[in-house]
């Protein structure tokens, strides 16, 4: 990942200070790659075609709304992709995933739900940029997967939520489990108390209002701050 030196450790190695994007995932295939950003996929709803791979797709990371077929995977790997970025696709298309070299990586979950579309719009304004995937993951570290688009000091993106930022009223959240898996909504209400959830369970959240007007209680360790 490109980004600037702001600190050296003696015999150890360096610390960057990266200007750009963070997209934190949902599963990965345990892998590393750098390209840059192709769209495979009409809209962040949408699966994978094939027919957007072109001469050009070679050492380009694609994203799309999902992926449905391992025969998807045998195409990306036969036009040489540095990578694949899908919202959704099956546990057993995960599996086949660990086989090939160039890393998968997931930002909503198991299905075919498609992307949430704020992180497609980000991949979209970023189309022909060179992006960073790290695609492990550690659920003993919280270690997710994770996207990241470099941009010079200059550039200006999309206003997304910075690291450590403080959950407040009114700002945008994505749902990363079930029953409300990437939808998207604003917070509405801070409680300062846990509270008791469907499963019987006490635990701190807050309420989120969905597109639709439904408003839901949602665990703070089930939701991602976007904005």
């Amino acid at each position: 990942v490109r980004g600037y030196v702001n600190n050296v450790i003696a015999h150890r190695g360096v610390g960057l200070e990266i200007n750009g994007t963070l997209i934190q995932a949902i599963w990965g295939s345990g892998k590393e790659s750098v390209g840059r950003l192709k769209m495979g996929s009409q809209d962040e709803k949408s699966e994978f075609a094939a027919a957007t791979l072109d001469k050009e797709s070679h050492g380009t990371i694609i994203f799309a709304g999902f992926l449905k077929d391992k025969s998807s995977l045998d195409i990306l790997d036969q036009n040489g992709v540095k990578g694949l970025i899908v919202g959704s696709m099956s546990a057993e298309l995960c599996a086949a995933a660990n086989q090939y070299t160039y890393p998968v990586i997931l930002t909503d979950g198991i299905g075919a739900t498609g992307m949430t579309q704020p992180i497609f719009n980000l991949l979209q304004e970023a189309l022909g940029q060179e992006a960073s995937l790290f695609a492990q993951a550690n659920l003993s570290t919280g270690q997710r997967p994770e996207i990241i688009i470099p941009l010079p000091a200059t550039v200006n993106p999309t206003p997304m939520a910075q690291p450590g930022t403080k959950l407040a009223l009114g700002q945008t959240v994505r749902i990363i489990r079930a029953p409300y898996t990437g939808q998207v909504g604003k917070v509405s209400r801070l409680y300062e108390r846990a509270k008791s959830t469907n499963l019987g369970t006490r635990i701190a959240g807050a309420d989120v209002t969905l597109r639709d007007g439904q408003v839901v209680y949602v665990p703070y360790t089930n939701m991602d701050l976007l904005s």
